[in-house]
């Protein structure tokens, strides 16, 4: 099994330095196993005619944070590091205040890679007998979406209450599959089993804090939820993404792991998912 080489937080500048024969523009990334993919969607923002052939894999957000604190110079290098928000989104915590860093506008990079046409058109590569119209029928992203929603809401407006209430119990690593409906050809979340997991943290919470402290962080964290939907908020990687692979690898006799797939999908993505990032590009590529 092959595995990216995680640099070193030191090396970073160097690093992109000694890739700039390759690389119009430097990017660094809080990731570790999938540079292709980064390299797919990065091409899917950037202005015609800029060349990216790989990233510089940083691996942990504090790693990316600590090797852009200590690059803050202004030295004409086109450069830019990426974290992911995570949960930072529902908390309402703002973006790190340092030049030459983008925050991602949805929880992680995956989410960027759900969008119905790229699946489709992955779909019809895995099956040839299956047209887009049909493939879009049979996967129907939108109904997935709207069976799951409310309760991947109710999920992460928790795993953000205990995140920050009650840090040291698990919550989004917790593995979406324990929840999922039992039985072949199902890949929706099970309402009751999700119940039960929201009751144990809202009991792992209140055994740390008040009532009230627990309720005051479930409404400020529930109204930051409305205002986003669930394909913003909820973990693409560890929660979204992985039931849909089921799902396509299920309908679609797709036969390739979970890295291929999302790098398949990212060369198919639409950058209007983020405005803000094809514009930052834009203007660092001038």
């Amino acid at each position: 099994m092959s595995t990216s080489v995680i640099y070193p937080v030191k090396a970073a500048p160097a690093l992109g330095f000694l890739k700039s024969s390759r690389n119009d523009i430097e990017i660094f990334v809080e990731d570790s196993s999938a540079p292709n993919m980064w390299v797919n969607l990065l091409r899917r923002f950037l202005p015609p005619g800029v060349h990216i052939e790989s990233v510089n894999v940083l691996g942990s957000r504090k790693n990316v944070l600590a090797a852009c604190k200590a690059d803050q110079v202004d030295d004409q290098r086109k450069k830019l590091y990426i974290i992911d928000p995570d949960l930072d989104l529902l908390k309402g915590h703002p973006k790190p205040r340092l030049k030459h860093l983008y925050r991602l506008r949805a929880y992680c990079v995956e989410n960027y890679l759900i969008q119905e046409q790229a699946f489709v058109a992955s779909a019809t590569i895995f099956d040839p007998e299956v047209d887009e119209s049909t493939a879009s029928q049979k996967l129907n992203l939108h109904g997935w979406l709207g069976r799951n929603r409310d309760t991947l809401k109710r999920l992460f407006v928790c795993y953000a209450v205990t995140h920050e209430l009650a840090g040291q119990h698990e919550t989004v690593g917790y593995q979406v599959q324990r929840l999922k409906i039992s039985g072949r050809g199902n890949f929706d979340l099970c309402p009751v089993k999700t119940s039960l997991r929201v009751i144990n943290l809202y009991r792992c919470v209140r055994r740390q804090c008040s009532k009230a402290e627990t309720r005051m962080a479930f409404d400020r964290i529930g109204r930051n939820a409305e205002a986003m939907t669930v394909e913003i908020f909820v973990s693409g990687k560890d929660y979204i993404f992985p039931l849909l692979y089921s799902c396509v690898k299920y309908l679609f006799r797709v036969n390739i792991n979970i890295k291929s797939f999302k790098t398949m999908i990212a060369t198919n993505t639409d950058a209007s998912i983020d405005p803000y990032l094809s514009r930052r590009l834009r203007r660092l590529c001038k």
